[in-house]
Formats: C-alpha cells, sequence, structure tokens
C-alpha cells in the first residue's frame, strides 16, 4: 500500500502540527509606515496582505484624509491603524472574538 504525502503546509493537516510562521505585520504607509504590527497568531485571524491594503489606499487615498475610518472585524486593526497613518482623523476597529 502506498503512503500519503504529507500536507506541505501544516495548517492544512486537520489541525496537527505547528501553524507556519507569519509574515510580517507592518504599517506600509504614511506617518507610520515600517513600524511593526505585533500579532498573536489567532487561527480565527487572517491579516489581510500588504498588497491588498495598499490597493484599497491607492483607490481612496484623497479621501482619507481627515475623515474617520471603520474597520468592521478588524482582526489585527491593520487596516485601521492603517488609516490612522495616512491622515485619518479617527478610526474605529470592531472585532467579535
Amino acid at each position: 500500500m502506498a503512503k500519503r504525502a504529507k500536507p506541505k503546509n501544516p495548517r492544512f493537516a486537520g489541525g496537527r502540527g505547528d501553524r507556519p510562521p507569519l509574515a510580517g505585520l507592518r504599517i506600509i504607509g504614511g506617518l507610520f509606515r515600517g513600524r511593526k504590527l505585533k500579532y498573536s497568531g489567532d487561527e480565527r485571524t487572517r491579516p489581510m496582505k500588504d498588497r491588498v491594503r495598499e490597493a484599497v489606499f491607492n483607490l481612496v487615498q484623497s479621501d482619507v484624509k481627515g475623515r474617520q475610518a471603520i474597520d468592521l472585524f478588524a482582526g489585527t486593526g491593520a487596516l485601521g491603524l492603517e488609516a490612522m497613518s495616512r491622515g485619518a482623523e479617527r478610526a474605529v476597529l470592531i472585532e467579535r472574538h
């Protein structure tokens, strides 16, 4: 009987093994550009990738300054913190865990 290959990503191994290390979360633009964000690695949260956040802020860049931002299902809070870094007056981050 042939042996089954082990999954390359332990996250998909049915809960076995440790979770792979996360890429560093960071603020990608604005006043706090380059600052790292601490993240616990909670499996219920999937951080938004830098590229996605950058694309969002490229679309709304002129409308952020002086406005209020709301980050629903905030998880790590990276989106709200990014908005603050880019000039939002205030950010509300909401997460349900």
